[in-house]
This record gives C-alpha cells, structure tokens and sequence, in this order.
C-alpha cells in the first residue's frame, strides 16, 4: 500500500511542521508493526493446520496491505485447506502475480487448480515447480501432478510421477500411500507391500498400514510374517478396531 502523501498548508504546516511529521511517522510504524503481529499470528495458525483461526487475522492484514504477496498466499492456503478453491485460486493468482520467483506459491497455485478442476493448468503449472531446484517440497509437486494424471485417466503417468517423488525424498509418505493403493488395486501384491513396509518403518504406529501390511503377508502365503504384524497391532493398539480384526485374523492362520 502506498503511504499518504501529506499536503503542506501555508503558515499551519510551518508552525506545526514538526509535530505533524513526528505524528505521521508514529501512525506508519504502528501500523507497520500491528500488520506484522496480524500476519505472523495468521502465519502461526496456519503451520499449526487451524485456516479458520488464520483467517481474521489475515484478512485483517490485507485491509492494511491489499497487495501484499505474504499474506495473499496464506489466505490463498487458508482457503484452499477450508475448500474454498475460487477464493485460493484469486488470491494465489494475486500472490504469485507479485512474486512470481517463490515456488511455494506456484505449487499453491497448482493445487488450486487442481482443486477448481482446471487440469490443464494444473498440470502446467505443477510441471513448472517440480523442476525448480530451490524448491524444497518438490515431491509434493510431483504427488500433486500423480493426482492430476489419476483424473486424466493417465496411469503409466500417475505410476512416473510417484516413483519421481520417492525418489527426491525416498520418506514421502503420501507418494508411498499412492503406489500401494494403486499395486492394489493392479492386483500386484509383492509392489504393495513394498511400499506398505517402507510406510511402517517410517510410521510405526500407523495402525491402518500394519493392518494392510498383515493382510497382504496372509493372503500371499507369508503366514509367520502376517502373525508377526498382527501381534504388533495387538500389543500396542489393543483397544483399537483393527486389533480386533488382528486378533480373527491370528485365529483363521493358526487354525490346523
């Protein structure tokens, strides 16, 4: 936002010159600093996950500085995670318009797109930000783009785009979550439980993939390793659902 010019009035300006000025200058810096205060508290609900929280604060913020990249791109996130997908969309359009060298925004962007339905530039604009180097999320990109080729009815690309994404971070749990549903459903069991195995080394404690891991052992022959997985489950999520369905499961395999 441009700040207020101040007009000189004959002999009144002269008199009280100083004053005013020293006046203005206090107004700007308070301003200045409750804007910070407004988007670093918008900034902090939205790491914490909480958009709703985030949004007073920043649109606050906007009415302040209407055009300022930081806080459109939040409000673009905070919408986007709300469901709100035109709203993001407006606003990271805005954001990325101002700043269009930070990569964060452009993946934003793209999953506006996505969200809105636009594959074309979805795609377009997901491709852009999954080969910038400085970009450190680019696996996200790339799981983003498996998404948009999953719509395009496009497999052999959703399949590219994963293996690309584990293999710029091999701990990107989403993409791993991808390739064993898709091996699942492609009836290819030892790729899903591949996968399956490197998501319970990184989530121990994932109930619902120690139970898609004890399935796939059972149902392929590998009985001692499936009653392995199921007795996990029992003793660490003994009150848990799936530990009742363990506990069938371990009676069907040891039964003679």
């Amino acid at each position: 936002m441009k700040r207020q010019k101040h007009l000189s009035v004959p002999l009144i300006a002269a008199l009280l010159g100083g004053s005013l000025a020293g006046g203005c200058a206090s107004i700007d810096s308070d301003q200045e600093t409750h804007f910070q205060a407004l988007l670093t508290k918008g900034q902090a609900y939205m790491e914490r996950n909480k958009p709703q929280q985030a949004l007073p604060s920043l649109r606050e913020a906007q009415q302040i500085h209407p055009d300022d990249p930081e806080v459109l791109s939040n409000l673009g996130l905070a919408y986007s995670r709300l469901g709100q997908s035109q709203a993001a969309l407006e606003s990271l359009k805005k954001a990325y318009a101002l700043k269009s060298d930070d990569p964060g925004i452009l993946h934003n962007l793209g999953v506006a797109y996505l969200q809105e339905g636009d594959l074309e530039n979805a795609e377009a604009t997901l491709t852009k930000v999954s080969v910038v180097p400085s970009f450190n999320d680019r696996a996200s990109a790339w799981n983003n783009l498996a998404i948009v080729y999953r719509k395009k009815n496009q497999p052999q690309k959703v399949v590219s785009a994963l293996q690309q994404a584990i293999r710029i971070d091999p701990s990107h749990v989403p993409s791993h979550l991808a390739l064993a549903a898709h091996y699942h459903q492609s009836s290819q069991p030892d790729q899903e439980r591949l996968h399956l195995e490197q998501i319970a080394a990184l989530e121990p404690d994932n109930i619902e993939i120690l139970e898609q891991l004890g399935n796939n052992l059972a149902n392929n022959g590998r009985k001692d390793q499936a009653k392995i997985v199921f007795r996990r489950m029992i003793q660490s999520h003994s009150d848990h659902p799936a530990a009742q369905r363990a506990r069938g499961r371990l009676l069907e395999i040891e039964q003679p």
